[in-house]
């Protein structure tokens, strides 16, 4: 018996109360496609079809529903995230596998700003429209920080939802300007700084100046990266 836990792409719920959870009662050591499709198939709402313009995501890697084969152990957890660029089909899941999503929409959030349709311009567009708006494209997609956001969309959908909780949530201590650790004797924490520079580097983030701020942080946190870095990002995006 192990347990399949579904989570829409495009809801930032932290909680997991409104996943879709499935349990398989059986003796498999595998999960296969008829496992998903099982979940997913509604006689009449969600077909074999439906389902397979549904992208079904493990660990970052899309699942091929016809070659699935995951090992599993009993009592194994295995998370799915579900994702779908069709409002259509998204509706279809809220209203029908997600449910207890529905009733979040409803009582929290306007539907329509959540899942917003697509408008549709009923007058013909000028040459000279389209050609502006064909400039405006190519310029946008000659933006490497905006395609590379587009292949994380497509490739791995979940991280966006990780990425937003990771800044958003947990017990991170906000860095304030009158902060100021002394710092006594050897700094012993060179590794630990290393690392942080490194990943601050990689997010194209300026540390000149700031260095003894960074060794501060650590010596308050004791060499807790990850307090570290939350506590830097989340200064920086004065959340």
């Amino acid at each position: 018996m192990f347990t399949i836990i579904f989570k829409l792409v495009g809801y930032d719920i932290s909680s997991g109360e409104h996943d879709y959870k499935v349990t398989i009662d059986d003796t498999c050591s595998f999960l296969t496609e008829r496992h998903i499709i099982d979940s997913f198939t509604i006689p009449g709402v969600i077909d074999i079809d439906m389902i397979k313009m549904i992208r079904f995501i493990y660990k970052g890697s899309t699942l091929s529903l016809d070659k699935t084969h995951i090992q599993v152990e009993n009592d194994d957890v295995i998370i799915i995230h579900v994702f779908t660029s069709s409002v259509e089909i998204r509706r279809t899941l809220v209203e029908n596998i997600f449910t207890s999503l529905k009733i979040f929409l409803e009582d929290k959030t306007p539907e329509e700003k959540i899942l917003p349709e697509v408008i549709e311009k009923k007058e013909i567009m000028s040459d000279d429209i389209i050609e502006e708006m064909n400039t405006n494209i190519i310029k946008l997609f000659s933006d490497e920080d905006f395609t590379n956001l587009l292949r994380i969309i497509l490739n791995k959908p979940h991280l966006l939802n990780i990425a937003s909780s990771y800044i958003q949530h947990g017990d991170v201590i906000k860095v304030q300007q009158t902060d100021n650790i002394t710092l006594e004797g050897i700094f012993t924490y060179t590794e630990q700084y290393d690392r942080v520079i490194d990943i601050l580097k990689k997010l194209n983030v300026n540390i000149t100046g700031y260095e003894d701020e960074i060794k501060n942080l650590l010596c308050k946190f004791k060499g807790h990266l990850n307090l570290t870095l939350r506590s830097i990002l989340l200064s920086m995006f004065n959340l």
